[in-house]
C-alpha cells in the first residue's frame, strides 16, 4: 500500500484502527493542525484518496483479521519511510504504531513524532475479548516495555486520561493533556437554548455499543421505566462492537418485549447522529466500572451537555467532578438497572429540573469544555515541541 505524498512537506496523522471520519482525529485534531500546514490523514476508509477541506485523506483498507492488520502496519511503515523527506511530523493514534515511529526515528532523528493516547491502553488490554485471557498479562508487559523503549525517543505525547500524566512525564518531559471536547461552531444552530424542541420521553445513547459500556443493563433499566412511564423511548445511535454484539442486544430487547420502546439505529454520520439526539430528553453514559472506564472521560458526556441534554452517568469520581461542578445530571450505579431506571424516571417526571440541568451543561461547554480551547493547546504543543511553522 505504499503511496507517494509528492514534493510538499506534510504533517501526517495516522491510525490503523480508527475510521477516517473519527470525530477526534479528523474533525478536531486534523482540522486544527491544517492551520500549521498540509495535513495527510492515513486511516481505514472505503476509498483510496479524498480531499476534505485542507486535509488529504489517504484511505487504507479496513482490516478484518490479524494477518491483515500486520500487513497494513508494515505498509504504513514502508509508505512513511519512502516519503520521509517530505514529512514534517507523524502523529499516531494507536499503540500498535509505536514500533513504526521508533524505526522511523532511527531513519531521521529530526522527524517530529507524536504519540496520542486516547485511553489507558495498559488497562484496556484486559477488556479485549479477542485476546485470550491467559495472554493478557503477558501482552500488557510487552506493551509497557514498548512504551518505555519508544516514548523517551519521540518528540512528545498527548494523553486524555489524567492518571497517565505521571507515568508519561517519567518517560518524556514533553506531554500535554488534550480532551475530546465538542466543537462549538458545529452546533451554532442550537445557540438559543429555548428554541430546542424535546421529544416525548426520549432517552438517547450515542456512540459505540460495547458490553463494558453497560448496554444490557440499560435495556433492563428501560423495562423498569416502562412500568411507570408508558411512552418511554430509548434510541441507540452507534455501531455494535464486536459486530455480533448487535444480535445479543436485539435478542435482549425481544426477550423483554421492548421492541416498541427501543430502537437500534446503527452507525450514522456524526452530524446526523447529533441531529437525531437533539430532541431527546436525556443522554445516557452508564459505562461499567472497568479500569479503563474508571480513568477516561467519554466524549458523549460532553456531546450531551452541548445538546442541552441532562445526563445520567456512572457514579465514577471523574464523572462526578464534571457533573457535580456543572450540576448537569444525575449519577447512578451503572451495574444496577434499578438505579439507572430511578434516574431516568426522576428527570422525566421533573421537566423543570431536566431543563435546568440541560442548560447548565450547555453553559459549561460554552465556557470550558469545548474544542476551541483544546485546539489552542494542541497548536501550542506542536509549535513548542516540533517548531512546525
Amino acid at each position: 500500500m505504499s503511496r507517494s505524498l509528492g514534493n510538499s512537506k506534510w504533517i501526517v496523522v495516522a491510525s490503523s484502527v480508527h475510521r477516517w471520519d473519527d470525530t477526534r482525529i479528523l474533525y478536531r485534531q486534523a482540522v486544527s493542525l491544517s492551520a500549521l500546514g498540509k495535513v495527510a490523514l492515513f486511516a481505514p476508509a472505503p476509498f483510496r484518496k479524498k480531499i476534505f477541506g485542507n486535509i488529504t485523506i489517504i484511505g487504507i483498507p479496513p482490516w478484518h483479521h490479524k494477518h491483515q492488520r500486520i500487513r497494513l502496519i508494515t505498509g504504513l511503515y514502508i509508505t512513511f519511510r519512502n516519503n520521509i523527506k517530505h514529512i514534517k511530523s507523524i502523529h499516531i493514534h494507536d499503540p500498535e504504531l509505536l514500533p513504526v515511529i521508533y524505526l522511523l526515528h532511527h531513519k531521521n532523528k529530526h522527524l517530529g513524532l507524536i504519540y496520542d493516547m486516547h485511553e489507558n491502553y495498559k488497562e484496556l488490554i484486559y477488556s479485549k475479548l479477542w485476546i485470550p485471557s491467559f495472554l493478557r498479562s503477558a501482552i500488557k508487559k510487552i506493551y509497557i516495555w514498548i512504551e518505555e523503549k519508544v516514548i523517551p525517543e519521540i518528540s512528545g505525547a498527548i494523553y486524555s486520561p489524567k492518571d497517565l500524566k505521571n507515568n508519561l512525564l517519567s518517560l518524556n518531559s514533553r506531554v500535554v493533556r488534550i480532551e475530546n471536547y465538542p466543537i462549538l461552531k458545529r452546533e451554532s444552530a442550537i445557540h438559543n437554548l429555548d428554541e430546542i424542541k424535546r421529544g416525548n420521553n426520549k432517552v438517547v445513547y450515542l456512540g459505540e455499543m460495547r458490553r463494558i459500556r453497560g448496554i444490557l443493563e440499560l435495556i433492563e433499566a428501560i423495562k423498569v421505566v416502562s412500568k411507570t412511564i408508558n411512552n418511554i423511548r430509548l434510541e441507540f445511535i452507534g455501531r455494535a462492537v464486536p459486530s455480533n454484539f448487535e444480535w445479543e442486544i436485539k435478542s435482549k430487547i425481544q426477550q423483554l418485549n421492548l421492541e416498541s420502546y427501543i430502537s437500534v439505529r446503527g452507525h450514522l454520520p456524526y452530524d446526523e447522529a447529533l441531529g437525531l439526539a437533539r430532541d431527546a430528553n436525556i443522554g445516557i453514559v452508564t459505562f461499567l466500572p472497568t479500569p479503563n472506564n474508571l480513568s477516561c472521560l467519554p466524549n458523549k458526556l460532553f456531546e450531551y451537555m452541548q445538546l442541552c441534554l441532562p445526563v445520567i452517568a456512572s457514579n465514577f469520581p471523574h464523572y462526578a467532578e464534571i457533573i457535580g461542578k456543572s450540576n448537569c445530571g444525575l449519577l447512578v450505579d451503572p451495574s444496577d438497572p434499578n438505579s439507572i431506571a430511578l434516574g431516568i424516571i426522576k428527570l422525566l417526571s421533573d421537566p423543570d429540573l431536566a431543563k435546568k440541568m440541560g442548560n447548565n451543561g450547555r453553559r459549561a461547554v460554552d465556557n470550558e469544555y469545548n474544542w476551541e480551547n483544546e485546539s489552542n493547546k494542541l497548536l501550542n504543543f506542536y509549535s513548542e515541541t516540533l517548531s512546525v511553522n
